[in-house]
Formats: C-alpha cells, sequence, structure tokens
C-alpha cells in the first residue's frame, strides 16, 4: 500500500499555527472548509494510528517544502521538514 499525506507537523505549518492561522500551504492554498481533507495529522500522529500497529513500513519519503523532490532533510526527520510524506507499506 502506498499512502501520501500532508504533515501537519512540518515547521511552515508550525509557524501559522502560532500566528493564528490554520496553515493554507498544507490544503494546497484552500481554507480548511473549502477541502474534502477531514483528518489532520502529523507523521508522529499517523505512525501511532491502530492500523499502524499491524504495518510494517518499507519506505518513506519526505517531500520539501515546495512538493516538488524527495529533501534529505525532510526523509531524515519527517515530522519537522517535510510537508508530504509518502509511505510504502505492508499491511
Amino acid at each position: 500500500v502506498i499512502i501520501e499525506f500532508p504533515n501537519f507537523g512540518f515547521w511552515w505549518y508550525r509557524l501559522e499555527l502560532l500566528a493564528g492561522r490554520f496553515p493554507r500551504l498544507a490544503l494546497y492554498g484552500h481554507r480548511v472548509w473549502e477541502t474534502r481533507q477531514t483528518k489532520f495529522f502529523t507523521f508522529n500522529d499517523f505512525l501511532e494510528l491502530p492500523v499502524m500497529k499491524k504495518a510494517r513500513i518499507q519506505r518513506t519519503a519526505g517531500i520539501d517544502w515546495k512538493n516538488r523532490r524527495v529533501s534529505f532533510l525532510a526523509s531524515r526527520f519527517p515530522n519537522l521538514f517535510a510537508r508530504s510524506v509518502l509511505l510504502e507499506l505492508i499491511l
């Protein structure tokens, strides 16, 4: 199974939340009520989901802040530096 999701632990989103705004960049420029995104979580929160207790992670890729490429920092520390996370799982 391959899963991709916006990581709400990304450092820029944290700054937006500190400024009192919900991260619009995470929702590709839309406001939270204009999207179909219903669950918001960080990479670490995702790993704690019950289904992940049974899954084995094959590969993890952290996508950089421009959503263009896999970044070294994003892959090494995905909860802080990955704007989006791609996971390859075996369930």
